[in-house]
């Protein structure tokens, strides 16, 4: 079963600065999918969300910032305040906390290859939502890294579950729209400071 979905400002936000903020991000990747999908080895059903982007900067340049795991509010705007839970601020098991608006989300690594892959869980949403994992993950390309971040949530067929799923993915792909474009320039930043 395939589900595809898009992201839509909200109708209160049309002709409004935010909205064509939002219009701004929404055209500035080259790939964004929103897919429901059953997994072969599951019974669970799965909301999914992924984007690409291309950073000009190296793998090892993009992993140094995304590996600094406890600071992601020092380079993604829409994120209040982001500090680490756990002594290891790296690698898996390190765990931080990140406030957006009035929702704390507690977020933990469990994947750890540097400058290939990261993933971690998500706790904090709703109880209807679950618990969702991201996974950045890093490829060379030929002007610099291709980044793919993707999303899963759990989703069920019960319909109240499936609507809770969806909603809660369609805003995780506008943070992801946030966080890619703070990566980005998070990277030129620091790739200035170097040079100079």
């Amino acid at each position: 079963m395939t589900l595809v979905a898009t992201v839509r400002a909200p109708e209160r936000l049309v002709g409004s600065t935010a909205n064509r903020a939002v219009k701004l991000l929404l055209t500035t990747f080259e790939s964004t999918t929103l897919t429901t999908f059953t997994p072969q080895k599951m019974r669970t059903l799965m909301a999914t969300s992924s984007m690409d982007i291309t950073i000009n900067a190296s793998a090892e340049d993009v992993w140094a910032i995304l590996a600094d795991f406890p600071t992601i509010a020092m380079w993604v705007p829409m994120i209040q305040h982001s500090c680490s839970m756990t002594q290891e601020t790296s690698g898996v098991g390190a765990t931080r906390r990140v406030q957006i608006a009035q929702q704390a989300l507690i977020e933990t690594v469990t994947v750890w290859e540097p400058q290939r892959r990261l993933a971690y869980t998500i706790e904090g949403m709703p109880p209807i939502v679950g618990i969702a994992t991201t996974t950045w993950t890093l490829q060379p390309a030929p002007k610099g890294t291709r980044v793919t971040i993707s999303t899963e949530i759990p989703s069920s067929r019960n319909p109240a579950k499936r609507f809770a799923a969806t909603k809660a993915l369609e805003r995780m792909s506008l943070a992801a729209r946030f966080m890619t474009t703070g990566l980005r320039q998070e990277a030129a930043t620091r790739g200035r400071e170097v040079t100079q």
